[in-house]
């Protein structure tokens, strides 16, 4: 058994080539209580406004803790960030014996937690 997932990008332009990658999951054992971004390539130093951003912004959390995503990071290079996101809803389970595919749905809820997410991290990153 397998899962096909769809990941969804978002492009945010910028003026300066900085190198970056940062990683956001959710905190919380059982409840999710927040969100931790951790810094995978480039300078603490220079990054760690952002981080303190992403983690203690209001409006992004209020988005990002209801969305049920596997995977979220942030890319940064010369063209600018590129925001990849790999979420639950809208992939497919697959399964070869017995053989059968079963589509996990998109829920409205998520769909706006989905954009929400994407219009408050467009926001923030072209900040940086």
């Amino acid at each position: 058994m397998h899962i096909v997932a769809c990941e969804w990008r978002l492009p945010v332009p910028c003026d300066t080539a900085r190198q970056a990658r940062i990683r956001l999951r959710h905190t919380g054992t059982i409840r999710r209580q927040g969100v931790a971004a951790r810094l995978l390539t480039g300078e603490d130093a220079e990054w760690a406004p952002l981080l303190q951003r992403l983690c203690s912004d209001q409006r992004l959390l209020e988005h990002l803790l209801p969305l049920d995503f596997k995977h979220l990071e942030l890319r940064r290079d010369a063209q600018g960030w590129q925001v990849h996101l790999e979420h639950f809803g809208a992939s497919e389970v697959v399964n070869r014996l017995p053989g059968f595919r079963r589509y996990i749905r998109l829920s409205a809820e998520q769909r706006a937690a989905l954009l929400g997410s994407f219009t408050e991290l467009y926001k923030l990153l072209r900040d940086f």
